[in-house]
C-alpha cells in the first residue's frame, strides 16, 4: 500500500518536478517509513512469527528480498 502511494505521488512529481514537490515527496517517504517501523513493532509484539517474515521481506515491497 505504501509503495503504491509513493509510486503514484512520485509520478506526479516527475510530471511537474518543482523543488517544493520534491521536498514533500521526500517528507512523505520519511513519514511512511516511520509509520511502517511503528506498525512493525506492533506486529512483532502480536505475532512472534512476524520477525522471521520481516527478515526476508523488504519493508515497502512484499515478496521482494
Amino acid at each position: 500500500m505504501y509503495a503504491s502511494v509513493l509510486l503514484g505521488t512520485g509520478a506526479l512529481v516527475v510530471a511537474d518536478a518543482r523543488p517544493w514537490r520534491i521536498v514533500l515527496l521526500a517528507a512523505l517517504l520519511v513519514v511512511l517509513l516511520l509509520k511502517a517501523a511503528r506498525e512493525e513493532e506492533y506486529l512483532r509484539a502480536a505475532f512472534p512469527e512476524y520477525a522471521a517474515y520481516a527478515s526476508r521481506t523488504w519493508r515497502l515491497v512484499p515478496f521482494v528480498y
